[in-house]
């Protein structure tokens, strides 16, 4: 069963989530970037898989892109590795020991995005690596990354005062690659600043088999597209990815930063951007609440029947 909206009514529905949420004060903007945002911002931006675009406000404006940096990574790791390797390496087992500590420290980091970069080659290699996932967001972007090098600062030093990579060997979980070298490639990657243009682009180049809809260009082998959209659904907290399917009826994520990403293969990407941080769904109040709203009116949902297009 296929479903065909018009652009009018994808156009409307932005309207429509923008004038909602553009006056919303809920939560707060994280410690690690508060000096480099705005508290006002507020970007939305649809991309289709055609590459029209619809957007407003602060759509243009720059955000550190946070876990939003796993979207490369899972294209990287998908044109690697078969579905089948992935599960391998990737499988339960072994599973992080925990201690009477790891309700009072956190990681601060996603354990499951380190062992995904770790996988990824080459290794042994630290800017090999780096290297390899820049270009990859640069494919799917068509964009410019920027590093915010206070921000890396930040995160290297807040890597060190958790030990990060000692918690990580006494809980006996396993990297395919030097701990110290993969927390630093995956934090330099989540200090790079997009636009919610650009993070949507990255989006949209998924739901369109690996087709840049903005270059035009190849970007991966689009029979891959399936895996690396399953990575993005299912990759982090059980709970909070359930509630977010649940809520939004589409694979989302986001970042410290305050951008927000969700895709529908065949659709397009949406993505928004406001700095404070809710606590509730650990993403961005405005940004958050936004793509809910739009995913709900135009009846975008990745678990139903229909296929949505626009006319």
């Amino acid at each position: 069963m296929d479903r065909k909206i018009s652009f009018s009514d994808v156009q409307k529905a932005v309207d429509n989530a923008y004038e909602a949420y553009k006056s919303v004060k809920k939560g707060e903007i994280d410690s690690r970037v508060k000096d480099y945002v705005d508290a006002k911002d507020f970007g939305i931006a649809v991309v289709l898989a055609d590459g029209r675009i619809v957007k407003r406000d602060s759509a243009d404006k720059k955000f550190v892109i946070g876990d939003i940096a796993r979207v490369a990574v899972a294209t990287a790791l998908a044109s690697q590795y078969t579905p089948e390797e992935i599960v391998k390496k990737s499988g339960t087992m072994p599973k992080i020991k925990h201690s009477e500590d790891d309700h009072k420290i956190k990681l601060h980091i996603n354990k499951h995005a380190l062992r995904a970069t770790s996988a990824i080659e080459p290794t042994g290699d630290s800017d090999g690596k780096y290297n390899l996932l820049v270009d990859t967001l640069i494919d799917l972007t068509a964009g410019e990354p920027v590093l915010n090098d206070k921000v890396y600062e930040s995160l290297t030093k807040e890597a060190n005062e958790i030990n990060v990579v000692d918690r990580l060997a006494e809980r006996d979980y396993e990297l395919y690659d030097d701990p110290e070298l993969v927390v630093n490639v995956y934090n330099k990657l989540r200090s790079l600043q997009l636009s919610s243009v650009e993070v949507a682009t990255m989006g949209a180049t998924i739901a369109a088999d690996g087709v840049n809809p903005v270059s035009k260009d190849i970007v991966f082998d689009g029979s891959k597209a399936a895996t690396i959209t399953t990575l993005l659904a299912t990759v982090g907290n059980k709970r909070r990815k359930r509630a977010q399917l649940m809520e939004v009826g589409l694979p989302v994520v986001h970042s410290f930063g305050g951008g927000v990403l969700a895709v529908l293969p065949g659709f397009g990407a949406i993505a928004a951007y406001a700095p404070a941080i809710c606590d509730e769904v650990h993403a961005s109040a405005k940004g958050y609440q936004a793509i809910a709203s739009i995913a709900k009116e135009l009846q975008l949902n990745i678990f139903a029947s229909a296929r949505v297009s626009v006319e």
